[in-house]
């Protein structure tokens, strides 16, 4: 087989080496490759191993991700590879622990050969003493000389996509291959801006199927290497990691999208709690919540109809009217589900069935599951109908959103949109669902135990953005952020910031130490009056004792502010309780196993 002629006639120190190397790389660019490798390294030097970043993608650059401004100095833009000089002279360290290697000029024809043979021969020693790890950005796409001719040398392969068509089929190209090449060679796949279900069959997970779906017959992937394919990472798309305002890190922002995401929990919560309720299980449980997490709308609180209901004789006449109007979307809402169950049987099988799922939407009178199943479905509409969390949560999400969106219009190129009194009555329409829905959660808290953490963060979350509204909180947090003179003006130190998450900084932690004392006492006091006002001291997270845990929003403000500090550098790893942050870290722990890098084997951590 390839992969055994290529062992075969490599020395001990390069398939040592080998071993060690990860390549990253892709079918097409725009799908965060760059983005996977640069914090993998980072995350790997966090962790107190020895690392090289090698720049391979002439459309990326590593050192102006960093932030690093020396890059120019190391390859100059004119100046040609030489097999005598050092290894030195082309590296970039970046920081304690972590060197790019060929971080400035990109690669020019021909180039490409030089590079991998310096690489892999001239200084494989070197490198293999010097390094516990390697990664490789290669360029997007299937080249010979600039990529697939890499693969040689790397052992393990991290091929980076996301969920949408034209990633998948350029993944599922590019594999084929990598396949044809290195038929022993798993492709470890890393799903990134991940989400768990898609629309119109489009299955986010299933990147062989996809391409499949969408090649001829003798371009497909066999059952056979389709087996090569390994999930590594399932990473979903977190824009509060992204937020950056027109001055600085966005306070406000972060909190509206942190809020914005608790509703979504609650409303998830409570579905699928419905859904057991109602029968549902496995993965018609978890597609149906989905569906109507997609199409909340028939749900979504009316409060003309809630004051209609006390015109019209009080509440159980507009208890009865709610009732009565939410069962004319039971069928419509069940079909709709089924639909989208015979759309993701398609793509699993690779089978085109929009035709099928049009005629069943058209007929009415022919249905995918049984009659059992759509029972439990429609008793899964009808008790989230009655669920005043449910439909609290879901209008709270979108008056949240609302104002999250105008403020994205407001810091678009286009400038602001609307007016001040549309804007204030945007923030007091999401200032009373979320008030709503949490007075609700509160009135739940026995039925519903599960959404109380998520209800309690809200409530945290709804301080905060109260706080952070005052200009003179925004102004004090902005402060924090480390700056430096660059073109007569100042700039965010985006390269300092990146350095704290992966080495520390006595100073700056002290800078960000003296910031959550000074926003501490006057967020509890926030939090005191507006659990008081709302009547939800029931929220309010307390101790054995029945005291307020102070500790805990101590905790609570301490993350929320390191959010916003880092907000807006690229950075995934290094957020303690951001779900894209965790799913990254368990993704790279997953393969440092693969190295046989795991915990007993690595190097010295830095202390925390």
């Amino acid at each position: 087989m390839a992969d055994l002629q290529v062992k075969d006639r490599r020395s001990d120190t390069e398939q040592e080496l080998s071993e060690r190397c990860i390549a990253v790389t892709s079918g097409k660019g725009g799908v965060g490759k760059t983005t996977t490798a640069v914090n993998l390294a980072l995350y790997y030097a966090s962790k107190g191993l020895r690392v090289a970043l090698a720049d391979l993608d002439p459309l990326a650059d590593v050192a102006a991700f960093l932030d690093l401004r020396a890059a120019e100095a190391v390859l100059g833009e004119n100046e040609t590879l030489r097999e005598d000089a050092p290894l030195s002279r082309y590296t970039l360290r970046a920081y304690e622990r972590l060197d790019v290697l060929f971080p400035g000029a990109k690669l020019g024809e021909g180039e490409s050969s030089m590079v991998r043979h310096l690489l892999f021969e001239v200084y494989a020693e070197e490198l293999s003493a010097r390094y516990d790890i390697l990664l490789f950005d290669l360029p997007a796409g299937s080249g010979e000389e600039e990529n697939l001719s890499y693969l040689w040398h790397i052992s393990h392969i991290v091929l980076v996509t996301a969920p949408e068509p034209t990633a998948h089929v350029s993944a599922g190209g590019y594999s084929r291959e990598i396949l044809s090449r290195f038929p022993e060679r798993d492709i470890l796949v890393w799903h990134n801006r991940f989400r768990h279900t898609g629309i119109d069959g489009f299955n986010p997970r299933a990147v062989v199927q996809n391409y499949n779906r969408n090649s001829p017959e003798e371009a497909r992937i066999s059952d056979e290497d389709a087996r090569r394919f390994r999930d590594l990472a399932a990473v979903p798309d977190d824009p509060a990691l992204n937020l950056l305002g027109a001055t600085g890190p966005d306070s406000v922002s972060l909190a509206l999208s942190s809020m914005r995401t608790l509703c979504r929990r609650i409303a998830e919560e409570t579905a699928r709690k419905n859904a057991e309720r109602a029968g549902l299980a496995g993965a018609l449980r978890e597609l149906a919540v989905d569906v109507l997490l997609r199409h909340p709308e028939i749900f979504e609180e009316q409060e003309d109809r809630e004051q209609g209901g006390k015109k019209g004789g009080g509440r159980q006449q507009g208890d009865r009217e709610h009732g009565d109007s939410a069962e004319t979307h039971v069928e419509p809402m069940v079909s709709r589900i089924e639909e989208q169950v015979l759309l993701r049987l398609g793509s699993e099988v690779s089978a085109s069935v929009e035709g099928l799922a049009a005629y069943l939407r058209s007929s009415g009178s022919m249905h995918l599951l049984s009659d059992e199943k759509r029972g439990m479905l429609a008793e899964l509409v009808r008790r989230l109908s009655g669920d005043a969390v449910w439909q609290r949560a879901v209008a709270a999400r979108e008056a949240v959103g609302q104002v999250l969106d105008d403020r994205r219009e407001r810091q678009g190129a286009f400038g602001p949109s609307g007016t001040p009194q549309r804007r204030a009555q945007l923030y007091d329409r999401a200032e009373l669902r979320v008030r709503r829905l949490l007075s609700q959660c509160a009135a739940a808290r026995r039925r519903l135990p599960s959404v109380y953490y998520d209800a309690a963060v809200l409530l945290f979350g709804a301080a905060v953005f109260k706080l952070v509204r005052v200009e003179k909180v925004r102004q004090r947090i902005t402060a924090a952020v480390p700056r430096r003179a660059e073109n007569g003006r100042e700039t965010r130190d985006r390269a300092a910031q990146i350095a704290f998450l992966v080495h520390g900084n006595e100073a700056y932690r002290k800078r960000y130490a003296a910031l959550v004392r000074a926003l501490y006492p006057v967020l509890t006091k926030q939090l005191s009056q507006l659990a008081a006002a709302w009547n939800v001291r029931e929220l309010l997270v307390r101790n054995k004792e029945g005291k307020v845990e102070r500790r805990a929003y101590l905790n609570l403000l301490s993350n929320y502010l390191h959010d916003v500090l880092f907000g807006g550098l690229g950075i995934i790893t290094g957020f303690k309780y951001r779900t894209a942050s965790q799913a990254f870290a368990d993704a790279a722990e997953s393969l440092l196993d693969r190295l046989g890098l795991g915990e007993s084997r690595r190097g010295r951590e830095r202390p925390t």
